[in-house]
């Protein structure tokens, strides 16, 4: 797994700090010490927790943490998790308007031993990541802190005579009771006869009452495939195969469902459709492909969420790539020929490309937005 980081504006924060005594902050009124500590990464104030414990206290506040969280100058970052048989492990870091060297170290995940290649980033919540090493296992992980908890087995599963078939994830916020959560979709099929018992069981998990439940309700056939869903407004989005969207309300535990462009939903039967944001607004990516050299990935935004009409074409490249990935900014990351990873600019009316020395295996590259918190599940 890589980390990708923007260069922060507020990086000399920490230096600056170095020019007051112990004395001199102790007597900086209360909401002078809240709006430094605010611009600082979540390093240095894990750093400053020991300076003293009204210092400590702020800094492990549910009402600072929110407020950081919030803090828009924050540092951006991406999360890139590919494999590559036999590569030297590296990171590459992103600065505001360009591209530099040298590479930064490996992302890593204390704790956690299992086979990249396998494993899925799963979706990206106020700096807490989910990652499944395969269709029974999840893990809530803050790169930040360095927090890492597993996710308890499912105590209906062994109640089940069958195994997983094929299942998703979605991990999300509720803000009306503080509460993340992860929704496992999951279909089951008969280790005997091997035909499916179920279509799609809905269960929920709450880290904080540590515990697993059911929800009744019926989900249709999704589309496999990592940016096959996304996080959005509260919602986690898939694609469905009938080439609608369907959506699960982190708050209400609700699903829903919005209809997709008519013209993907007459020509494209949804293999190469991908769901992200762009510029805050909910998009979708198309990419076709009729044979190597002539392919076309456009991009859908919809301008009002929810509101089909409100779908409009946003860009339209040609260029030749094995899949798109997500959105960064005014960037959109595919996953190019031979498994390289590329940046294709949205900015400028070529289809300018940038090309990294980061290569995967087929299909197992994947990336999710990222801002670091100090939201911690211990």
């Amino acid at each position: 797994m890589y980390l990708l980081k923007l260069s922060s504006p507020h990086s000399n924060y920490p230096a600056a700090l170095n020019y007051f005594s112990e004395e001199t902050m102790a007597d900086l009124p209360e909401d002078l010490l809240i709006q430094i500590l605010l611009n600082l990464p979540v390093k240095s104030l894990v750093r400053f927790r020991c300076v003293s414990k009204h210092w400590c206290n702020l800094i492990r506040s549910p009402e600072f943490i929110n407020m950081h969280l919030d803090h828009e100058k924050r540092d951006e970052t991406i999360l890139v998790k590919r494999f590559h048989k036999g590569a030297a492990e590296t990171s590459l870091p992103l600065h505001a308007d360009k591209l530099l060297d040298p590479f930064l170290q490996n992302l890593e995940i204390p704790g956690l031993d299992f086979v990249v290649a396998e494993s899925i980033l799963q979706s990206s919540c106020n700096g807490l990541i989910c990652i499944s090493p395969d269709h029974k296992n999840y893990y809530v992980f803050n790169p930040a802190l360095h927090e890492l908890k597993q996710i308890p087995t499912r105590p209906f599963d062994a109640a089940v005579a069958s195994k997983p078939f094929i299942g998703k994830v979605g991990f999300g916020f509720d803000p009306t009771t503080n509460h993340y959560k992860v929704v496992s979709l999951e279909k089951f099929e008969d280790d005997k006869i091997n035909i499916p018992l179920r279509c799609f069981q809905p269960r929920i998990y709450n880290l904080s009452t540590d515990s697993w439940r059911e929800i009744d309700d019926e989900i249709p056939s999704l589309i496999d495939g990592p940016y096959s869903q996304v996080l959005f407004k509260g919602r986690c989005h898939w694609v469905a195969n009938h080439m609608s969207i369907f959506s699960f309300d982190f708050s209400t535990e609700v699903f829903g469902v919005m209809e997709l462009p008519d013209p993907i939903l007459l020509e494209n039967n949804g293999e190469y459709t991908s769901l992200s944001v762009l510029n805050q607004s909910f998009s979708l990516i198309q990419h076709a492909e009729d044979n190597r050299h002539d392919q076309r990935t456009d991009i859908w935004v919809m301008e009002e969420y929810g509101v089909k009409e409100s779908w409009a074409k946003y860009y339209s490249i040609q260029f030749a790539i094995d899949r798109p990935l997500t959105f960064w900014n005014d960037i959109l990351f595919v996953q190019g020929r031979y498994g390289r990873l590329v940046s294709l600019s949205l900015c400028t009316t070529e289809d300018e490309a940038t090309a990294f020395p980061i290569f995967a295996e087929d299909f197992t590259m994947e990336i999710v937005n990222y801002r670091e918190s100090l939201v911690s599940f211990k």
